[in-house]
């Protein structure tokens, strides 16, 4: 299975409530609630849920980001790297 067919795969199970939380994260948390944070790679805002309403998520399958956005979560579609791409030749 490629990278993409993985990820299709994971997109289709989080949609039926599959992969929760991480028991990891709450270590992290207290050092970033309330903080206004980008999630890359946001799912259907498992986590981007948790941050300030500021917080911003990117994702790039679009059944994730329509369900995100249904939840009222600002939520970038696309790919990181291409975004990244076309931030640095907005500011060079």
């Amino acid at each position: 299975m490629n990278n993409i067919e993985g990820y299709k795969t994971y997109t289709k199970q989080r949609l039926k409530g599959k992969h929760n939380i991480i028991s990891s994260f709450f270590l992290v948390y207290p050092f970033i609630e309330n903080k206004k944070v980008l999630d890359i790679g946001c799912s259907d805002g498992l986590y981007l849920k948790l941050f300030s309403s500021e917080s911003v998520g990117i994702e790039q399958m679009s059944e994730l980001v329509d369900k995100a956005r249904q939840s009222g979560l600002n939520v970038i579609k696309g790919n990181i790297m291409e975004i990244l791409l076309k931030i640095v030749i907005i500011f060079y």
